[in-house]
């Protein structure tokens, strides 16, 4: 199932049970003029948030929908996949417009930066850098454990990684040297205690 609701009340305004496996990924359009969603079965579709219709089913994918990102101007939804590909399409006419292998082990996460710049995350330990045209222009390795989550700065000039066990790298998208890390788990209990008597 797929709920709207409204933030200022917590009120359901449109319940959607056009899906038939589980909602694996969700996103609005940058103007919120449309939400995507995918599903475990490689189902997406498109709805207008304003009234809950049915806007585009976009069929390609062959493996579960793991993320969504919508292009700053809201023209172009990027969905990557557990197939591996990540797709284009265009909200215009509801076709796709570009495809490419972007992980043969299975793509995990997908942004969008403001120029056009796609990020990508894999089940082969690996984050990419494609431009619009799904050309690789970088890659970045060495995760000690699987990269689950990737979004880009701003300006686009540094790519954050967060993987399984709650590090998160970031990284310069110009050269593709590793800035820096750290630990985005809360502190074990043991950890609390100590700061806790310290104090």
């Amino acid at each position: 199932h797929v709920k709207i609701l409204a933030t200022t009340s917590g009120e359901t305004i449109h319940h959607i049970q056009k899906h038939n496996e589980w909602v694996t990924a969700i996103k609005f359009s940058p103007d919120a003029i449309l939400l995507a969603s995918g599903d475990r079965n490689g189902g997406l579709r498109v709805w207008e948030t304003e009234t809950g219709l049915e806007f585009y089913e976009l069929r390609a994918h062959t493996g579960a929908i793991t993320a969504l990102a919508w292009r700053r101007d809201g023209n172009v939804l990027a969905s990557a996949s557990e197939d591996g590909q990540v797709r284009l399409w265009d909200m215009h006419q509801g076709n796709q417009v570009k495809n490419w292998q972007a992980c043969g082990a299975g793509g995990l996460d997908i942004d969008y930066s403001r120029d056009g710049v796609i990020a990508t995350v894999g089940r082969d330990r690996q984050a990419r850098i494609w431009d619009a045209n799904g050309n690789a222009q970088r890659e970045f390795r060495d995760f000690a454990d699987l990269p689950t989550q990737c979004i880009l700065s701003h300006d686009g000039s540094r790519l954050f990684v967060g993987d399984w066990a709650g590090q998160v790298t970031v990284w310069s998208v110009v050269d593709g040297t590793r800035q820096g890390e750290f630990n985005a788990n809360p502190p074990t209990l043991k950890e609390r205690v100590e700061t806790a008597s310290t104090e």
